[in-house]
């Protein structure tokens, strides 16, 4: 019996349509079944790595042609947050993905920054050369908001400065007077018969702003940056004290539960910060809104470095980190007191504090960034400027500001 041999011509036709069966099967698997990936932003360039395959995108918008299947795709970018999304490319379909890189918060060292006078506050108003015409001798410097006003004590009497004008002028009250800036008004408590009046002063004179009938006793002052609020603090002879919020359009006073000296009580553009301890003795920290009495406990027990650079956002010093991956994680207010207070002991002595900012709307706590101290060392002030909308930092002699974006 004898085989059949195929001929040439069935031999060049069979691997004929096998190499067409090739070709097809390489157009198909390396250029037909694909998918476009169409990444935009505007902050580029940026890398991004495809399921371990890296890529840079130095031109928005950047596009990959891709099997279809899902992928995990993580973005990179200097002074960013890595960030990492999972999508799904379809066959000859258009995935399109937009990045949102969030900053990496960090302190920049401002070491030309120089407070022209010491204590005023943290503002581009105040940096620069001592002003002239200051007196030497005053006993205490009241900065106004801005810091283009102070008051002065010298001795028994106050002295108004104004920077603009680099001369001082005295006041018609003395230094036993309580006084207080209210925005940029300066405003007194004065004692009239059986009554007592909230005035605006001036060195051309005195406004009454509001009347009181029940005077109150070795008062205290504090005005809010805004000129709509003050807090009056009443101490009786054992040293206790009684606090009252003022609005001076409606002439209101009502009083408030406060159990903080009137020294760990500060305002803010929004809020009156304060301490207040429970009846088991723990100590919290409230943001008061003025406008609505609404409160906000804040997850730090030391209201002294508390600044509000928005109404409802907060930044605050810690010892310990809330978050070490960026805004992704958060934690309770309640854990965070608990691991605060039980680190307290600890905060007297230590190489670094984190800044955190914490959302009063949300409740979520995020770590900004580390502040490295050398020994003895402290932060002295958290302010933010309304004026250059930053935070500023005072740590020693130095200011940092913080730059939260790139």
């Amino acid at each position: 019996m004898t085989s059949h041999q195929p001929s040439r011509r069935q031999a060049f036709l069979f691997f004929g349509l096998m190499l067409l069966l090739s070709v097809g099967i390489l157009l198909w698997s390396f250029f037909l079944n694909r998918g476009e990936l169409l990444v935009s932003s505007a902050q580029t360039p940026f890398n991004l790595s495809v399921n371990d395959e890296e890529y840079i995108c130095t031109s928005s918008p950047c596009s990959y042609e891709l099997v279809p299947r899902r992928y995990a795709i993580t973005f990179e970018k200097d002074g960013y947050f890595d960030q990492t999304e999972t999508v799904s490319v379809r066959r000859w379909e258009t995935t399109e993905l937009t990045p949102g890189f969030i900053f990496i918060p960090h302190l920049k060292a401002q070491p030309d920054l120089q407070l022209a006078l010491p204590g005023g506050p943290l503002s581009s108003l105040n940096f620069g050369e001592k002003p002239a015409g200051l007196p030497t001798n005053a006993k205490t410097l009241q900065f106004s908001p801005s810091g283009q006003q102070v008051l002065l004590t010298i001795g028994k009497e106050r002295y108004l400065y104004k920077r603009d004008e680099g001369a001082t002028q005295e006041l018609s009250f003395g230094a036993s007077t309580p006084a207080t800036w209210v925005g940029e008004m300066l405003v007194t408590l004065e004692n009239e018969g059986a009554i007592q009046l909230l005035k605006t002063q001036s060195p051309d004179g005195a406004n009454v702003v509001a009347r009181f009938q029940r005077p109150l006793k070795n008062a205290q002052l504090l005005g809010s940056p805004t000129g709509e609020y003050l807090l009056a603090t009443e101490e009786d002879e054992t040293g206790g004290q009684t606090h009252y919020l003022v609005e001076l359009a409606s002439q209101k006073r009502q009083r408030l539960e406060l159990t903080s000296s009137n020294k760990a009580i500060k305002w803010t553009h929004h809020s009156l910060i304060f301490n207040r301890i429970d009846a088991l003795g723990k100590r919290s920290t409230v943001a008061l809104s003025p406008s609505t009495m609404s409160e906000t406990i804040l997850p730090t027990d030391q209201s002294a470095l508390v600044e509000e650079i928005e109404a409802g956002r907060f930044i605050f010093t810690s010892p310990i980190p809330f978050s070490e991956e960026g805004p992704q994680i958060s934690i309770s207010i309640e854990e965070v007191i608990e691991r605060a207070g039980a680190e307290e002991a600890q905060t007297q002595d230590l190489s670094e504090l984190y800044l955190i900012e914490y959302s009063g709307v949300t409740g979520r706590s995020i770590t900004l960034t580390k502040v490295g101290l050398a020994a003895d060392e402290t932060i002295t002030r958290i302010e933010y400027s309304a004026v250059d909308k930053k935070l500023y930092l005072e740590k020693g002699s130095q200011i940092f500001e913080l730059v939260r974006e790139g």
